[in-house]
């Protein structure tokens, strides 16, 4: 034990001999931070933080003059080298006041730093000798706080290379921070105000929604995009009914979307849809949606066609988990006939005449429907939408032959060379007549089959070759021009695309009449004979036209009827 006695504040101290500990960062201060140094009253104190006070820990920094190193985070200074000014000794423990500088060095000769006053100016005559010679020593003194922070031990006008060097590096991240924070908020701003019609604009700019998804999803442009951050609950009614209207009519859009919105899965879509009852038959819950709709804008839903179609399906058996049963038999409505395997699907759809809308109202699973019991599912349908307030005013079918004996079983007459057609059928109850319109689509194909695989059709004023189409295109190839058309080999071989529109559309277009009467026109080898195609070819575009028109935008024949223009559609068909 060895006894030491230290003279601070008229107090005398004896302490034991222990082991160092952390030592004082201060040039020549020989306190380290031990209960020896604890008992006799001296306190360490670690440095200003460098990045949230930096102009405070470089001050700290220079009066501690340690050229040889600088202070880490783990430096101490002892409360030697503070003002008693400086700390707060209202608690149990000895604090620093916030504006605290360290003041009290022990500075060797030649680290004290010298400052000369002199004067710049060669003009001045009152500049005194003393002043140019004038020395300034530092010398350890006691300062204020408010003085240090302003003092400087070098001349005025001298800046501290790396005091400034590190003022830049930390305003540059002190910017760099607020910059990034600028540019977070002007982004949670914009998404914040983001709603779903910036979105649907982009689908529609992409092409991968039409026109008829995008006035669907018109109703729901205003929804916050906000509202389709992942809920921690169930999706609203309207996150429902967007999603599956989307996925509904472009899974491809639909796709692309959950790549910018957190929009659910596939597999919550099937899930949801088998809430939805949707077995064979008339269809109650869409019905009554359409009610609804009715009761809401009568004008627009009201008045309705129908439409029907059979579909081919694959014949499959499997077991629907949530109903409890097997599917893919023969179902009519009236229950599963597990004898045979359906392997086709009849669905009825309904249309609005006034209103862009269209729904499935039921559908049927079948082996392949005899006529009478497709007139029974028909008449059924038909019944059932009358008594909701449903005004049925045509029934749209393509000319398939079952569909034909339907029609006659209905009442149907179609024999035009007959004194009275009768293209409607009336039903008991019902008062307005239902009109039979075939598909434009469907026939325009028939008519395309019929004149490639008889090659002649007779009419009343000469003979309508399907050669003179096959000749217009060995032309074109030969001088390796279109005149005007899109008439293509693929036109001619069409076996291997039947069923594709559009390539019995372009072949029986008024375009190819034009080119046919060119041809016949310029006198080319082939053409002298076809003024009956060429009029053939213009009446079917024509009646395509009429019965395939959509946008009220229309120009002629790809008008809609309206009573602007009805006189002259009917003396084209009359």
């Amino acid at each position: 034990m060895a006894s030491v006695d230290r003279a601070k504040d008229n107090r005398t101290f004896t302490f034991s001999v222990s082991t160092k500990g952390t030592q004082c960062f201060a040039i020549n201060c020989s306190n380290y931070q031990n209960p020896t140094s604890k008992l006799n009253g001296v306190t360490f104190h670690r440095f200003p933080n460098k990045q949230k006070e930096l102009h405070k820990y470089l001050i700290w920094e220079r009066n501690c003059r340690r050229r040889d190193k600088k202070p880490s985070i783990r430096s101490l200074l002892c409360s030697d080298h503070f003002n008693n000014d400086c700390m707060d000794r209202t608690g149990q423990t000895v604090r620093l006041k916030s504006d605290a500088v360290p003041t009290n060095f022990n500075v060797p000769e030649h680290l004290q730093t010298v400052s000369f006053c002199e004067r710049r100016s060669d003009n001045s005559k009152r500049a005194r000798l003393e002043d140019l010679e004038a020395v300034i020593y530092d010398e350890p003194t006691h300062v204020s706080n408010s003085d240090i922070l302003y003092h400087k031990k070098d001349h005025p006008y001298a800046l501290d290379i790396e005091m400034v060097k590190d003022k830049i590096v930390y305003l540059e991240t002190r910017v760099q921070d607020l910059q990034k924070k600028a540019r977070n908020a002007t982004i949670r701003e914009g998404r914040a105000k983001a709603t779903c019609k910036l979105h649907i604009q982009k689908l529609k700019n992409q092409n991968l929604i039409n026109a008829e998804l995008e006035t669907k999803l018109a109703a729901y442009q205003d929804i916050p995009l906000d509202l389709f951050h992942k809920p921690h609950g169930e999706y609203t009614e309207e996150q429902r009914n967007f999603s599956l209207t989307l996925h509904l009519y472009s899974p491809k859009a639909y796709e692309f979307l959950r790549t910018v919105l957190p929009l659910p899965a596939g597999r919550s879509l099937r899930r949801w849809l088998e809430n939805i009852e949707a077995e064979p038959g008339i269809s109650t819950c869409m019905i009554n949606t359409l009610i609804k709709k009715k009761d809401e804008n009568p004008d627009e839903y009201t008045h309705c066609s129908l439409m029907l179609d059979a579909m081919a399906i694959r014949k499959q058996v499997t077991y629907d988990s949530h109903a409890g049963k097997l599917v893919g038999f023969v179902d009519l409505g009236t229950g599963i006939d597990e004898t045979d395997e359906a392997k086709e699907a009849l669905v009825f759809m309904l249309v609005g005449i006034k209103s862009k809308w269209k729904a499935p109202v039921a559908y049927y699973l079948s082996k392949g429907l005899q006529a009478e019991v497709q007139a029974e599912l028909l008449v059924g349908c038909i019944e059932k939408l009358s008594e909701c307030g449903f005004v049925i005013h045509s029934v749209t079918m393509d000319g398939h032959a079952s569909n034909i004996s339907m029609c006659h079983l209905l009442g149907c007459n179609f024999e035009y060379h007959q004194q009275d057609p009768k293209p409607f059928f009336q039903l008991p109850g019902i008062t307005n007549r239902i009109w039979v319109v075939m598909d434009a689509c469907h026939m325009v194909k028939l008519i395309r089959n019929a004149l490639e695989a008889y090659g002649t059709l007779m009419s009343a004023k000469g003979a309508i070759k399907w050669d003179h189409i096959r000749q217009l295109n060995e032309v074109q190839e030969e001088i390796g021009l279109r005149l005007g058309n899109r008439l293509s080999a693929n036109h001619l071989a069409f076996k291997q695309q039947i069923m594709k529109v559009s390539l019995a559309v372009q072949t029986l277009s008024n375009s190819v009449a034009r080119a046919l009467e060119t041809a016949e026109e310029l006198g080319v080898q082939g053409f002298h004979l076809c003024e009956q195609t060429i009029e053939f070819i213009e009446v079917i575009d024509r009646l395509f036209d009429i019965l395939n028109s959509r946008s009220p935008y229309g120009k002629g024949y790809k008008k809609p009827l309206t009573p602007h223009n009805i006189q002259y559609i009917m003396e084209f068909l009359f």
